[in-house]
């Protein structure tokens, strides 16, 4: 498996591990945890904070993902390019060297 598909999948995994837990704390904060929440002003603010931190790591994440789809896609356009300029050139010095055979 290629280093590329490794550091995707990777980075998937922590986005999918980041907005899970961003999640369960979103629906913990506003049913299980909300009478506990709603006694200390500083707890509530830094478990939000928290939940908020989480769900910015999942955005970034998602973002370097698709930073990085992108910069694989520009590099495999590029390499059909160069490829199929190759075949082309190969192909025309092929019938000129034909069309000198035949004279």
């Amino acid at each position: 498996m290629s280093d590329l598909l490794k550091a995707r999948r990777r980075l998937r995994r922590f986005g999918l591990f980041y907005i899970s837990s961003a999640l369960v704390m979103v629906l913990a904060g506003v049913s299980v945890l909300e009478p506990v929440l709603e006694k200390s002003r500083s707890g509530f603010v830094l478990y939000w904070l928290a939940c908020l931190v989480l769900t910015l790591l999942a955005m970034l994440a998602a973002i370097l993902d698709v930073a990085r789809l992108r910069w694989q896609s520009r590099q495999e356009q590029r390499s059909l390019l160069e490829t199929t300029l190759r075949e082309v050139e190969e192909e025309k010095a092929a019938r000129k060297k034909s069309n000198h055979e035949r004279q």
